[in-house]
């Protein structure tokens, strides 16, 4: 018997799209996997390249909101698992499995730099957030999720929502970074 939940996406040529999760007999996952093939199997040029209002570019625009959408059903079901279990911190769980899946794919488009229509430095620095939770000795993760923060803050520019709290965030996660390089505190 499986239970499997979609996640729809309805843009443009990427109407059909989803991301699946399946959960086994055991209750473990069996797959969690999005359905939008990697920039990496299909080589595409950047939307850059292209005239607004092209259909290139239209396409181009509809597959990176897709790819984004993806890693933002993953990173909405990992929060809605966290609230339900804030104190399940096992590295097998399906909570985990979910919000490592959206961190590698927000890291896969901010890598890319393309336009996703969304923040993919901001939920990058969320998920990696949470992340901290299940490992918080990792420096380099708070270092990544400093500087994912430092990189939305300087992308959208006067347009960010909550800048005080964000920059509160990533000042306490320097600070942090400063003290442990002078052999201080855990988070």
């Amino acid at each position: 018997l499986k239970l499997q939940f979609l996640y729809l996406i309805g843009l443009g040529v990427l109407r059909h799209l989803h991301a699946v999760h399946e959960f086994g007999e055991d209750g473990g996952p069996d797959e969690v996997e999005g359905s939008i093939p990697p920039p990496s199997d299909i080589h595409l040029p950047s939307v850059a390249k292209y005239a607004p209002h092209t259909w290139e570019r239209v396409v181009l625009n509809d597959y990176w909101q897709g790819r984004h959408n993806v890693a933002y059903a993953f990173l909405q079901f990992g929060q809605a698992l966290h609230e339900k279990t804030p104190g399940d911190l096992s590295h097998t769980g399906v909570k985990y499995t979910v919000l490592s899946k959206a961190r590698a794919r927000f890291e896969e488009l901010v890598a890319h730099n393309q336009p996703a229509g969304g923040s993919p430095h901001r939920n990058l620095g969320v998920v990696l957030q949470v992340l901290i939770g299940f490992h918080p000795e990792d420096v380099s993760l708070v270092a990544a999720t400093r500087d994912a923060f430092q990189a939305y803050l300087k992308e959208a520019g006067d347009k960010v929502q909550g800048a005080g709290q964000i920059e509160d965030v990533v000042k306490q996660y320097t600070d942090y970074l400063e003290a442990r390089r002078g052999g201080g505190r855990k988070m």
